[in-house]
């Protein structure tokens, strides 16, 4: 059995709302490549589409993990109901773990994303 370890430190209807975010922010990714192609384009493109897609899949990976990474670095767990303090230093080590993961992914990816269009557009 290959089991990973994780602490979720969100839950409920936080992830709910995240998985929301996640599809305005694919939307906004997808609006913002149409825009750019085929009505008008800006020269800041690749800046917006670094952040846009940074910010979806902050969320999407967030949602994915159970871990919001403010929360991990704060030491607080929402979980559907109230914030609560995080007592157990295994389990924030964790968290804060799979946040760094978070971003160092999200970062590569947002990063590889905004490469290809850039290969796309120029060929």
């Amino acid at each position: 059995m290959n089991q990973r370890k994780t602490c979720p430190n969100i839950g409920g209807n936080e992830i709910i709302k995240r998985r929301v975010f996640t599809y305005l922010g694919l939307f906004a990714t997808l609006t913002t490549l149409v825009v750019n192609f085929y009505i008008y384009p800006f020269e800041v493109f690749y800046y917006v589409m670094f952040i846009v897609v940074s910010g979806m899949l902050l969320t999407f990976f967030e949602v994915k993990e159970e871990t919001c990474i403010v929360n991990a670095f704060l030491g607080v767990e929402n979980m559907g109901h109230e914030f609560q303090k995080v007592d157990d230093k295994n389990s924030l080590w964790t968290q804060r773990k799979n946040s760094i993961r978070i971003i160092i992914m999200t970062l590569i990816l947002s990063s590889l994303i905004t490469f290809v269009v850039y290969i796309c557009e120029k060929y």
